[in-house]
């Protein structure tokens, strides 16, 4: 696992969900939540991949963004 990073307003941490490997950009307030499922059919590229877009994202729309890796 990879520490939380703070990135700005929003802060991105590796998390597990059902047993799901994902990557969860929190703003400091969230009005609710969001599932990214990234570009690349999953078998190319990764939730770290996108991570700025994620991070743009929850900053812009103020929710805590789930992106599935």
């Amino acid at each position: 696992m990879v520490p939380p990073v703070q990135s700005g307003p929003v802060a991105l941490e590796e998390a597990e969900v059902a047993g799901v490997p994902c990557l969860v950009a929190r703003p400091a307030t969230s009005r609710g939540r969001l599932l990214y499922l990234h570009g690349g059919g999953y078998r190319m590229g990764s939730a770290r991949l996108y991570a700025a877009a994620a991070t743009r994202f929850a900053a812009g729309a103020s929710v805590t963004v789930v992106s599935v890796d």
